[in-house]
């Protein structure tokens, strides 16, 4: 009867040509998923902190000083923030956009 307990080096080669690949593919998707861990944790930021600041700086008109906050986070959410405040800045600064807000009873 055989030995039920192989080192892994004796089990890829009982496998033959196969278990290579096997082997390989198993390697790279360990540390696929280790960069993705560590990604993730190191973009985790307090997003409620983060939004109320967003919130009180765009209220009070500040787009640059929320675009560098946003450049200051490394974090997605900081990213979506960002791009949604250069869409209105830009917004703001198109001259169709003063017309469309007054047609809607808005004020510019």
């Amino acid at each position: 009867m055989a030995e039920s307990s192989f080192i892994p080096y004796e089990l890829i080669s009982e496998g033959g040509i196969v278990m290579w690949p096997i082997f390989f593919c198993s390697f790279v998707a360990l540390a696929i998923v280790i960069d993705r861990l560590l990604f993730l944790r190191r973009a985790s930021i307090n997003t409620r902190e983060f939004m109320e600041t967003m919130r009180q700086v765009l209220r009070q008109n500040r787009i640059q000083e929320a675009i560098q906050i946003c450049d200051e986070t490394d974090a997605p959410i900081a990213r979506l923030m960002k791009a949604g405040v250069l869409r209105l800045r830009g917004a703001y600064q198109d001259p169709s956009w003063r017309v469309t807000s007054r047609s809607l009873g808005g004020t510019s």
